[in-house]
């Protein structure tokens, strides 16, 4: 019971062991490293608007980096590392084309690019596009939500 409470929570844990039954969490930062070594073009995004406002600071250190193809070196967050309030945008923005998770068992990682700029969020859940959310900037009116195949 404890693993399905865990599980459903979110709750970051490097591995549980109950009533003879054991699991461990996704390694974020792995699960990050072999998205990114997909080619881009792999990863098409359509965009979806969100309401106007700034974009959030991480709410805790990275748990990892990585560097991928387009030379960018990314830092890589837990579910209890990303700022609820980007969590919030991505899911009441959710694309309409793709079924949003019922819960946040699923989560995967967030990363975001590293350095000066406003650099997007992109969020994976299991089994799920992934969703880029990105706030203004370059001429855009808005935050705006973008998703990849």
């Amino acid at each position: 019971m404890a693993l399905v409470v865990f599980g459903i929570n979110g709750i970051g844990f490097a591995k549980i062991t109950a009533a003879g039954f054991s699991a461990e969490a996704l390694d974020a930062t792995a699960a990050a490293t072999n998205y990114y070594k997909a080619p881009s073009e792999d990863r098409p995004q359509t965009e979806v608007k969100v309401e106007e406002k700034e974009s959030p600071d991480p709410a805790d250190v990275p748990t990892g980096y990585l560097e991928a193809e387009d030379g960018g070196k990314y830092a890589v967050f837990r579910l209890n590392e990303v700022p609820s309030s980007v969590i919030a945008d991505a899911l009441t923005s959710w694309p309409k084309d793709d079924i949003k998770p019922e819960d946040l068992s699923g989560f995967e990682f967030a990363t975001r690019k590293t350095g000066k700029g406003n650099h997007p969020w992109t969020l994976k859940f299991k089994g799920k596009k992934a969703v880029i959310v990105s706030y203004g900037g370059f001429a855009k009116a808005g935050p705006t939500v973008s998703h990849t195949e």
